[in-house]
């Protein structure tokens, strides 16, 4: 398409030149016609894509407003064609029947297209609307490694495209090669991850890009969420709230996971094991399945057995909830 352009310029701007050589007028340079003939290609390009983005409707009403509106200068036209008015005067009126064409033309075309904006015409309306554009969701490294983000992606409740960049795949990569097998075991399964979250979407982009001036991986998605006005998403509570304080809105599965937690109650009785001592004195600490914590009031004296607590109170924190318990 830009070479097409840029020999319609090219040959309006030879036209032109062509044009004012070959017509010999006193006072006028052929280079006047490299100008305006260059002008006039631009022009109509600028024009012809315009016209191609406007309805049909629109159309339509601008060539009628048009033709309505100049119609008066035919008259105007033939008014000067009298022999009588001298060549002088044909002369002065012809700029004047110019500037008058454009004027008129201008408030013909207007007028129209403003008439027609509210009138729905079937057979002209453009009934294709217009698509909202799709939020990229960035994957970090630790929603990779956790996992259930395969879960979500194939669940459909979270839009593509899931942008995974170079640079994760990279920290993942020298985590699977770590002589570390807690590091190592990591970086397989995030790598594992990636491989299964192809295969069941398609709106999966591996995006070869880096920014090298930047060190932290962190600060790297930070950038790429600018650049692409995408979200992060993560299950890393740090990086959550540096990318909030850059105005990127990030995604923690964690706090999905925690919403979605059937809520306790206080009276509620729950079966747990005793796994510690608790921060405060006496107190003992218990976890349930899904890594909830649980705050059991003199329950240190019963680590190491399963005992039945009932639910006190339950604190709602930014990275999970306690559960406060006494024994029963």
């Amino acid at each position: 398409m830009y070479v097409v352009k840029t020999l319609i310029v090219l040959f309006s701007t030879i036209s032109g030149y062509i044009f004012f050589k070959s017509i010999h007028l006193e006072g006028y340079s052929p280079l006047m016609g490299v100008f305006l003939g260059f002008i006039l290609g631009v022009v109509t390009i600028i024009l012809r894509d315009v016209i191609a983005k406007l309805q049909i409707k629109y159309l339509i009403a601008g060539f009628i407003g048009f033709g309505i509106a100049i119609s008066p200068l035919y008259f105007f036209t033939a008014y000067l064609n009298n022999p009588a008015f001298s060549v002088e005067i044909l002369g002065y009126t012809l700029g004047l029947r110019f500037i008058l064409a454009i004027l008129l033309g201008y408030i013909g075309i207007s007028v129209a297209i403003e008439k027609v904006r509210n009138i729905n015409i079937p057979f002209l309306d453009d009934k294709k609307k217009e698509e909202k554009p799709r939020i990229p969701k960035i994957l970090d490294t630790s929603v990779l490694i956790d996992g259930r983000i395969s879960d979500i992606v194939e669940s459909g409740f979270l839009e593509g495209p899931y942008v995974i960049p170079q640079f994760v795949i990279k920290e993942l990569q020298t985590l699977a090669d770590s002589q570390d097998p807690t590091k190592r075991n990591k970086g397989r399964r995030g790598l594992d991850v990636i491989s299964k979250l192809q295969k069941i979407s398609n709106d999966i982009e591996l995006l070869d890009i880096d920014f090298f001036r930047i060190k932290e991986v962190d600060l790297k998605l930070i950038a790429l969420a600018k650049k692409l006005n995408g979200k992060i998403v993560s299950i890393d509570y740090n990086l959550s709230k540096v990318a909030e304080l850059q105005g990127i809105n990030c995604l923690n599965l964690n706090i999905l996971a925690n919403a979605l937690k059937p809520s306790l109650v206080a009276g509620e009785t729950l079966s747990v094991f005793v796994l510690k001592e608790g921060k405060e004195t006496g107190q003992g600490v218990a976890y349930l399945d899904d890594g909830t914590m649980i705050v059991i009031e003199d329950g240190k004296k019963f680590i190491g057995q399963k005992v039945d607590v009932e639910v006190k109170s339950v604190l709602q924190t930014s990275s999970g909830r306690i559960i406060f318990t006494h024994v029963i």
